[in-house]
């Protein structure tokens, strides 16, 4: 192979291991780790550098061994009602205050003082938290969806929109909303259902049936 060809995939797998080592969701970190270690044994065995081919057999093999096991857990979620912030919920919420502003840049930990919501709890910690207001015409509008940065593998918004889509259609509404201008967030919310509404840029919805 030329030589070219050969740095590249010694630098891309630097690259994927490198970028693994800044994610704070365990499992994309073991995601990517897993493709890293990949593209060093492929590089050590193009190289004939049996050690760096053998050990990262070995890492993929521990990454691949972790990824069975989480997916293979079953998880225990439950939602704890709240209403507003008690002692908890504000020192969870400033916590992750500078988190919760990358997703909800005009957050205001005021304006959930008289909110209902709830805690996602997953395996009895708390994994997330989630605000809304009822407004009018059946909408519930989703003031804050906030997930801890460990537990971002899309569980928690499954579970949270299936109990809550039960709840809410059982009262009569017809719709959850929410504005936001964030890309990622959009992302978020396209994978959970949501659409944008026709008539509104910064308006997703997504039906309660």
């Amino acid at each position: 192979m030329d030589r070219a060809w050969l740095e590249l995939v010694g630098y891309a797998a630097s690259l994927l291991v490198a970028a693994s080592l800044m994610m704070s969701n365990v499992a994309r970190l073991r995601w990517i780790n897993l493709a890293g270690a990949l593209c060093f044994a492929l590089y050590g065995g193009l190289v004939r550098a049996w050690p760096v081919l053998a050990v990262n057999v070995v890492i993929a093999g521990v990454d691949a061994w972790y990824l069975a096991q989480m997916y293979g857990r079953r998880d225990f979620f439950t939602l704890l009602p709240i209403h507003g912030c008690d002692a908890f919920g504000r020192k969870f919420l400033l916590f992750h205050e500078k988190d919760i502003r990358h997703f909800f840049p005009e957050f205001d930990l005021d304006q959930m003082q008289d909110r209902p919501g709830f805690f996602v709890l997953r395996n009895m910690s708390p994994a997330g938290v989630f605000y809304y207001s009822l407004a009018e015409g059946g909408d519930v509008a989703v003031r804050l969806d906030y997930v801890v940065a460990e537990y971002r593998d899309g569980r928690n918004a499954e579970f949270l929109f299936r109990i809550l889509n039960e709840q809410f259609s059982g009262r009569g509404a017809r719709r959850f909303t929410v504005r936001t201008r964030v890309p990622q967030h959009a992302l978020y919310l396209r994978a959970h259902g949501f659409e944008p509404d026709p008539a509104e840029k910064d308006l997703y919805q997504r039906r309660i049936i």
